[in-house]
């Protein structure tokens, strides 16, 4: 499973629910992730998973610069969306 930028700094005394609750919210976070439209998807994995700019993404993709951040913006925004609402 990927943290799509999401780093968990566990340390030793970090409590059981609150790994239960890290872990609940990464897997509603990818959940959500996967339940974008394709060309979304894809941009915020490129961005947030392989640390790609929104200028080299555009290029791979052959999009404009100001889609690729409409379109993350966008995702960014369903995402949120979807976390909030359960």
């Amino acid at each position: 499973m990927t943290d799509f930028g999401v780093e968990a700094q566990i340390s030793s005394e970090t409590t059981p629910a609150a790994e239960a609750e890290f872990t609940e919210q990464k897997l509603r976070i990818r959940d959500a992730i996967q339940g974008l439209p394709a060309q979304q998807k894809q941009v915020v994995e490129m961005f947030y998973q392989k640390g790609l700019n929104q200028k080299t993404i555009a290029k791979q993709l052959k999009l404009s610069r100001p889609k690729v951040c409409r379109l993350l913006a966008r995702a960014v925004d369903i995402i949120r969306a979807k976390l909030k609402h359960g």
